[in-house]
Protein backbone atom coordinates (compact mmCIF):
# COMPACT_ATOMS: atom_id res chain seq x y z
CA UNK A 1 0.00 0.00 0.00
CA UNK A 2 1.56 3.34 -0.73
CA UNK A 3 2.00 5.36 2.98
CA UNK A 4 3.90 8.25 3.95
CA UNK A 5 4.19 11.20 2.44
CA UNK A 6 8.34 10.63 0.75
CA UNK A 7 6.64 7.58 -1.34
CA UNK A 8 3.59 9.04 -2.48
CA UNK A 9 5.36 12.12 -3.94
CA UNK A 10 6.69 9.99 -6.03
CA UNK A 11 3.39 9.02 -8.14
CA UNK A 12 1.42 11.02 -10.58
CA UNK A 13 -1.55 12.39 -8.73
CA UNK A 14 -3.71 10.08 -11.27
CA UNK A 15 -1.83 7.10 -9.60
CA UNK A 16 -2.48 8.06 -6.08
CA UNK A 17 -6.38 8.73 -6.76
CA UNK A 18 -5.98 4.76 -8.64
CA UNK A 19 -4.67 2.91 -5.96
CA UNK A 20 -7.13 2.88 -2.89
CA UNK A 21 -9.81 2.71 -5.41
CA UNK A 22 -8.59 -0.56 -7.16
CA UNK A 23 -7.73 -1.87 -3.72
CA UNK A 24 -11.47 -1.06 -2.48
CA UNK A 25 -12.42 -2.90 -5.66
CA UNK A 26 -10.46 -5.87 -4.85
CA UNK A 27 -11.48 -6.56 -1.55
CA UNK A 28 -15.46 -5.90 -2.28
CA UNK A 29 -14.75 -8.66 -5.25
CA UNK A 30 -14.12 -11.00 -2.42
CA UNK A 31 -17.45 -10.29 -0.82
CA UNK A 32 -19.66 -8.44 -2.78
CA UNK A 33 -22.64 -9.78 -0.78
CA UNK A 34 -21.03 -8.07 2.75
CA UNK A 35 -20.94 -4.56 1.11
CA UNK A 36 -24.66 -4.40 0.10
CA UNK A 37 -23.90 -6.34 -3.42
CA UNK A 38 -26.85 -8.35 -3.44
CA UNK A 39 -29.68 -9.38 -6.14
CA UNK A 40 -27.07 -8.85 -8.86
CA UNK A 41 -27.72 -10.32 -12.45
CA UNK A 42 -24.44 -10.70 -14.02
CA UNK A 43 -23.98 -11.03 -17.76
CA UNK A 44 -22.79 -14.11 -18.98
CA UNK A 45 -18.93 -13.29 -20.82
CA UNK A 46 -19.37 -13.06 -24.24
CA UNK A 47 -17.39 -16.00 -26.19
CA UNK A 48 -15.04 -14.88 -28.57
CA UNK A 49 -11.81 -15.80 -30.51
CA UNK A 50 -8.05 -13.77 -30.72
CA UNK A 51 -6.23 -13.47 -34.09
CA UNK A 52 -3.28 -11.24 -34.62
CA UNK A 53 -3.83 -8.00 -37.03
CA UNK A 54 -1.27 -6.38 -38.84
CA UNK A 55 -0.47 -2.95 -37.45
CA UNK A 56 -2.55 0.33 -39.17
CA UNK A 57 -5.45 -2.01 -40.54
CA UNK A 58 -8.26 0.13 -40.68
CA UNK A 59 -11.04 -1.47 -38.47
CA UNK A 60 -13.54 -0.38 -40.97
CA UNK A 61 -12.07 -2.58 -43.35
CA UNK A 62 -11.55 -5.54 -40.89
CA UNK A 63 -15.48 -5.21 -40.00
CA UNK A 64 -16.44 -5.51 -43.38
CA UNK A 65 -14.45 -8.90 -43.76
CA UNK A 66 -15.36 -10.67 -40.54
CA UNK A 67 -18.83 -9.61 -41.27
CA UNK A 68 -19.40 -7.57 -38.12
CA UNK A 69 -19.87 -3.86 -37.71
CA UNK A 70 -17.38 -1.66 -36.91
CA UNK A 71 -19.67 -1.06 -33.63
CA UNK A 72 -19.48 -4.70 -32.49
CA UNK A 73 -15.58 -5.15 -33.11
CA UNK A 74 -14.95 -1.74 -31.18
CA UNK A 75 -17.14 -3.16 -28.50
CA UNK A 76 -15.01 -6.07 -28.00
CA UNK A 77 -12.01 -4.19 -28.25
CA UNK A 78 -12.13 -1.26 -26.06
CA UNK A 79 -8.22 -0.69 -26.29
CA UNK A 80 -8.73 0.76 -29.81
CA UNK A 81 -9.00 4.33 -29.67
CA UNK A 82 -8.29 5.02 -33.20
CA UNK A 83 -9.80 4.27 -36.33
CA UNK A 84 -7.20 1.33 -37.33
CA UNK A 85 -4.85 -1.06 -35.24
CA UNK A 86 -1.74 0.25 -33.70
CA UNK A 87 1.27 1.26 -35.58
CA UNK A 88 4.06 -1.64 -34.78
CA UNK A 89 5.46 -1.80 -31.07
CA UNK A 90 8.60 -2.60 -30.10
CA UNK A 91 7.71 -5.69 -29.57
CA UNK A 92 6.98 -8.36 -32.12
CA UNK A 93 3.68 -9.69 -30.74
CA UNK A 94 2.25 -7.71 -28.41
CA UNK A 95 -1.73 -7.36 -27.34
CA UNK A 96 -1.93 -4.25 -29.33
CA UNK A 97 -1.94 -6.71 -32.58
CA UNK A 98 -4.30 -8.66 -31.46
CA UNK A 99 -8.40 -8.69 -31.68
CA UNK A 100 -11.28 -10.18 -29.90
CA UNK A 101 -13.91 -11.10 -32.94
CA UNK A 102 -17.20 -12.84 -31.77
CA UNK A 103 -17.04 -16.21 -32.52
CA UNK A 104 -19.96 -15.75 -34.67
CA UNK A 105 -17.28 -13.91 -37.53
CA UNK A 106 -16.43 -15.15 -40.47
CA UNK A 107 -13.03 -17.16 -40.26
CA UNK A 108 -11.67 -15.61 -43.39
CA UNK A 109 -8.70 -13.56 -41.18
CA UNK A 110 -5.76 -14.39 -43.55
CA UNK A 111 -5.91 -11.27 -44.76
CA UNK A 112 -4.99 -9.34 -42.07
CA UNK A 113 -1.55 -10.85 -40.97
Amino acid sequence: MISGKSQNSRFPKETKNYVPKLMAALIISRDPAKYGFVGINYHEPVPFETIRVAPQKKLSDIAKIIGVSKAQLIELNPALIHDATPSRKPLPYTCASRLRLNNNSKKSTNSFT
